[in-house]
């Protein structure tokens, strides 16, 4: 839900660019924000979890890597929004719900 209403042209995305990008350069702000990050990815994967347990998402995934790619691609659609307004988030965000969730239809096939 939050990607799928994520703005990329937004205060918090230009501010989320411009850490990450400064991060590369700045030790202290390295460290900082490796810290948020990773508290991030955790986020994303107790969620990510949850729904596996709920029978929501596919369980075949492992959750610590599917929040790291979930967290990466997120950044990534910063930067990429960023360069070109046009990008539809939304349907990224339809994608990749795709992508995760369980297909009941098919398990009864």
């Amino acid at each position: 839900d939050w990607l799928s209403a994520f703005t990329p042209t937004s205060p918090m995305a230009v501010l989320s660019a411009e850490i990450l990008a400064r991060a590369t350069r700045d030790p202290a702000i390295r460290a900082w924000t490796a810290q948020w990050l990773a508290e991030a990815r955790g986020d994303i994967a107790r969620s990510i979890a949850a729904g596996q347990q709920e029978g929501r998402l596919r369980a075949d995934l492992p959750a610590d890597g599917v929040a790291v790619l979930t967290a990466a691609l997120i950044d990534g659609l910063i930067f990429h929004g960023l360069v070109d307004p046009r990008l539809d988030i939304a349907g990224v965000a339809r994608t990749l719900d795709i992508m995760l969730t369980v297909d009941h239809e098919k398990e009864r096939n």
